[in-house]
């Protein structure tokens, strides 16, 4: 089973490799290098900050290292069952006289000491792959924290991306409704000289009115993303407003095309941990078909008993005994192959797990390379137009000057060209974004 999946995941690694030619050229990641940096690499040092303070003490990846201590303290009580187990017991106790016709009657004492030894034989191996199913699910649960790491890196991008996007929409409508109140008082002047209608001064308050909700939005999407990147760097939002990552248009991603290789998805931390749990569930499956085996153990016991606590130990007290019990159950009632079929299912369920997370895996690099190859064609393309409004805007202004262009023309076309730049301001923090999506669908760990 092992083999077949790691063939299925090669194939997949080569297709993404087809589709992605530059990374199949590149040399993947290696173990000392640069997942630390790579995430400063997208977003500079200002965000390689925030980072630190985000995974140090996040409750999620606390959660997830306390799953994994519990797991390894599981291990190491699993590892119990390969070694003699030592018992100490030690009873006292006393008979009084209860009839009343003879009160003179001495209470007796009795006292007795037990140390047992006993060992349960693991002739078929099934104590040590127990332990052995044991320490690989600690394994996973280690894996999980980088999960975790990578997850909250995402969340963290995504959270200052949106931050950003907020900040511009909401500087964005305070404009468009400062130069909508300037169109309103135009064409009411225009108005009471006789020079618009009345539908055109009901377009202009109605224009006015829908520039108000698009504040009133804006704000809200505002506050919004302040508090979710607030609590995102778990701090509070009505304490410390966290100001926006400034993102510039001129930061090359052409490093992490290079750097980031296809091979590397193998090394997602939610494959590396089902790959894992895939050979856990492998064992299990052998511990069910040796459940039929028979149980041996070996047991040596003292016992010393007297009426006197000194005398317990005395060698004419002591009895001691060396036992061997050989256990089978012979008839459970389809128990045993009950718990065979659940330890397969379990596996081939895993394996079915393994399967379409490789193809989710890979969606997702694709989409997020997609993404990220589209935002950087964009660019040129986006200040190519916004040099052409600036220019439209400039011939726009020489007409105005002119007497050939009216003055709410002239504020409409200076309205486009607020539009263009907004997005183009808006390009790096999406650039940013898609450059995260991209490391955490590779499962680079920060």
């Amino acid at each position: 089973m092992t083999t077949k999946l790691t063939r299925r995941n090669a194939l997949v690694l080569m297709a993404i490799g087809a589709c992605l030619p530059r990374l199949a050229r590149a040399e993947p990641l290696s173990k000392g290098e640069g997942p630390t940096s790579l995430w400063s690499q997208i977003g500079g040092p200002e965000f390689a900050a925030l980072l630190a303070v985000t995974l140090s003490g996040a409750p999620s990846i606390e959660q997830a290292k306390l799953r994994q201590r519990a797991a390894v303290f599981a291990a190491s009580g699993q590892r119990a069952a390969l070694f003699p187990q030592v018992r100490a017991e030690l009873n006292a106790s006393e008979d009084r006289p209860w009839n009343r016709d003879d009160p003179d009657r001495p209470s007796r004492s009795t006292n007795s000491a037990t140390t047992s030894v006993s060992w349960a034989l693991d002739l078929w191996g099934k104590a040590r792959d127990e332990l052995r199913a044991a320490r690989l699910e600690a394994d996973a649960q280690a894996i999980e924290i980088d999960g975790a790491r990578v997850a909250l890196a995402l969340q963290l991008a995504q959270a200052l991306a949106n931050r950003t996007r907020a900040a511009i929409g909401l500087e964005s409508a305070r404009t468009a409704l400062s130069r909508q109140h300037e169109i309103a008082e135009r064409i009411r002047a225009r108005q009471r000289a006789g020079l618009a209608t009345l539908a055109d001064a009901a377009e202009a308050e109605a224009a006015l009115r829908s520039s108000e909700v698009a504040l009133t939005e804006a704000q809200r999407n505002d506050r919004q993303a302040t508090s979710a990147l607030a609590a995102t760097l778990a701090i509070d939002p009505l304490i410390l407003r966290p100001e926006p990552i400034h993102f510039g248009l001129n930061e090359d991603v052409a490093p992490l095309r290079e750097e980031v290789t296809f091979e590397s998805l193998s090394g997602r931390p939610d494959l590396r941990a089902l790959e894992i749990r895939l050979s856990a569930a492998g064992v299990r499956v052998s511990l069910a078909q040796r459940a039929l085996y028979p149980d041996l153990s070996i047991s040596h016991s003292i016992t010393g008993s007297s009426s006197q606590f000194d005398s317990l130990l005395a060698p004419r007290h002591l009895a001691t005994q060396l036992a061997a019990s050989l256990a089978m159950n012979v008839l459970d009632g389809g128990r045993r192959r009950a718990q065979r079929h659940i330890a397969a299912l379990e596996l081939e369920s895993l394996a079915t797990a393994q399967r379409g997370l490789l193809l989710t895996a890979a969606d997702e690099v694709m989409r997020a390379w997609i993404n990220l190859q589209t935002i950087q064609t964009q660019i040129p393309q986006r200040l190519a137009a916004l040099e052409a409004r600036r220019r439209t805007l400039t011939l726009a202004r020489a007409q105005h000057s002119a007497g050939t262009l009216s003055t709410l023309e002239l504020l409409r076309a200076e309205a486009l060209l607020q539009d263009e730049e907004a997005e183009v301001r808006a390009l790096p923090a999406d650039r940013f974004q898609a450059s995260a999506s991209l490391l955490a669908a590779m499962g680079v760990v920060p």
